[in-house]
This record gives structure tokens, sequence and C-alpha cells, in this order.
């Protein structure tokens, strides 16, 4: 009997911080709608508040794929039947939740269509990530730290370069995510280089100081009269957002924590992502959202991720059970015995 493999809590405890920032970047670009995603961004208008805590919550989705390289994808079969298990449990518990708390009108031809994961863009690009992993794995296996720097770079030439700066691609599409991959996993295996040690070390100041200069690049164009668009801008493959990304996972990379409470917590973060991004209830996320910034400002928006980001959690937590347990009967069961 193989032993099971202990999570690491400074992994999980980034997990749950990269899912807080994610539902609050969700709720100050889409609900208060005041960096300009929505509406175009005026600093008369808007102020500078909703881009900092943007600014702070941009590299979230980064940090996810830097936890995913950095472990590897061990189980391809697996991944792709859990992802597709979690996105309809909880889309329909998404769906049945809005129903029977709104005013929205139930409909079976919504319910279906909140079963499946196309409508999400990340959980879409992350599936084809776990598709193609054996083939980043065979080739991050077969190279030295010093070839695989090399493809690194040649990543990050190609998704930067060509794609931030070119708009060839815009951090939401498997480039990107490839190249976040294999990052993690040079930075894994360069634990004793000058720039992962810098990294580790001063990795919380160089997060915090990126996020300041993210701001003050966005607001300073605007204010130029240079009208950058927040999707323009805040772009994953952004350069300066990827160095936030690595600076704090490095950063939280070396803070050991072992906590039982922490690890079994952070099993609820995919589902508190499908919970609050299923199709039919963003909207209605964004108008409470809204109404509740016209009231309460930004510290009411604060303590509304709060509620949904705990709620959700635990939710997620008590149906993880059964969806692990379907996972394991349709991997072991049914499609395995049947490939065999």
């Amino acid at each position: 009997m193989t032993k099971k493999q202990i999570r690491e809590s400074q992994f999980e405890l980034l997990r749950l911080v990269a899912m807080f920032f994610i539902i609050m970047h969700h709720l100050i670009i889409k609900g208060a709608d005041t960096v300009g995603y929505i509406t175009p961004y005026s600093f008369d208008e808007h102020g500078v508040v909703g881009v900092v805590i943007n600014s702070f919550c941009i590299c979230a989705v980064n940090l996810f794929v830097l936890i995913t390289g950095w472990f590897g994808i061990k189980n391809i079969l697996k991944g792709v039947i859990r992802l597709i298990i979690d996105c309809a449990v909880f889309g329909a518990i998404s769906y049945f939740t809005l129903c029977i708390f709104s005013e929205h009108f139930f409909s079976i031809k919504e319910c279906i269509k909140s079963l499946f994961f196309t409508p999400n863009w990340f959980v879409s690009v992350y599936m084809m990530l776990i598709l193609i992993s054996p083939l980043i794995e065979y080739a991050v296996k077969a190279l030295d730290v010093d070839k695989l720097k090399y493809i690194v770079i040649a990543l990050l030439v190609v998704d930067v370069f060509f794609g931030f700066c070119f708009k060839y691609n815009n951090g939401y599409d498997l480039t990107h995510f490839v190249s976040m991959y294999c990052l993690a996993r040079l930075m894994r295996h360069s634990c004793e280089e000058k720039w992962n040690i810098i990294l580790s070390k001063y990795g919380f100041w160089i997060y915090f100081l990126g996020a300041i200069v993210l701001s003050i690049g966005f607001i300073a164009l605007n204010k130029l009269g240079i009208k950058m668009p927040a999707l323009g801008y805040f772009l994953y493959n952004n350069p300066l957002i990827i160095l936030m990304a690595m600076a704090i996972f490095l950063w939280f990379s070396k803070c050991k924590i072992q906590s039982k409470f922490i690890n079994v917590f952070a099993t609820g973060v995919f589902g508190t992502f499908i919970l609050h991004t299923t199709p039919y209830v963003i909207p209605v996320r964004n108008e409470y959202t809204h109404m509740i910034f016209q009231q309460f400002g930004y510290m009411g928006v604060f303590v509304a991720c709060i509620l949904l980001f705990f709620v959700c959690c635990l939710l997620s937590i008590f149906v993880n059970r059964y969806n692990q347990k379907l996972t394991n009967y349709f991997t072991n069961n049914v499609i395995e015995r049947n490939l065999l």
C-alpha cells in the first residue's frame, strides 16, 4: 500500500488566498465596476481604490497555475473526470441556489447549461492543460535545469513579448498556462540560484511593490490621456503580474506550515470558484455587489467577499466528499475497467 501524500499547508493556504483574491477581483471589476473592465475608467469618477485592490488581486490565476506546475499533474484521467464532476455538481447547486434565493425562474435548459464547464474560460483552458500535461511532463523530465531554463525563456518570449506586447495572445489561453506550468517546474528545480533566493526571501515585498507600480502605471496612463483599457493592461501575461505571482509564490513556498484545518478548508477552493462563476449567477452576483457598493462602499464589498468566500468554501468541503467518491467510482470501476 502506498503512503498517502501529505499536503504542504503553505501551498494550501496560498490556494485559499488566491481564491479570496479571485472573488475580490470579480466583485470589484464587475460589481463595483471602478476599474474599467466594463465601464471605461475615469480617475475623477472612479478614483484609485478599486485599481489598487485589483492590482493586489490580479495575480491569483497565475498562482493557481504555478501551484499546478510545481507539483505536476499526476493522473490525467482522474483529473479530467474530477473536473467534469465538480463543474456539473457545483454548477447545479449554484443554479438551484439562484432560483431559490432570487426571483430567477427555473429553466431546464438553463439548468443543463450550468452543468457544463465550457462557458467558463478558466476551466476550459485548465482542461486543455490537463489533457496535454503528459507531453509537458515528458519534456520537462527529459531536460536538465539549464535546458529547461532555455525552454521557459522561449515560452515567456512567446507569451510576454509576442503575447502581451503585440497582442498575439492575452493570458487567457493555453499558451500562457503552459508557460506558467513550466516556469513553476523551473522554480522548483532552481532553488539554489540567486534569482530564486532573492524572490523567496523578499517575495512579499516584491509582490507588494509590484502591485503599487501596477496601480500607478494604469492610473498614470489614463491621467496622461492614454486611455488604456483594463482588459489590455491587467492581462495575466503582463510581465509585472507574472513577477508578482512568482515572488509571492516562492515566498509562500519557504513558509513551512502544517495544519490539518488549512488542508481541509482548502479542499473547498475549486467548488468556491465554480459556485460564484456559473453563467446565470454572475449577473445576479454583480447586481447585488453593485448595490452593496453604492450603499457601503469598498468596505461593504470586502465584507461581502468574506461572506461569499466562507459560505462557498464550507458548502464545497461538504460536497467534495461525495464528488471524490464519484470520481473514484468512475475512474476505478467504469472507465479503467472498460479500457482494460
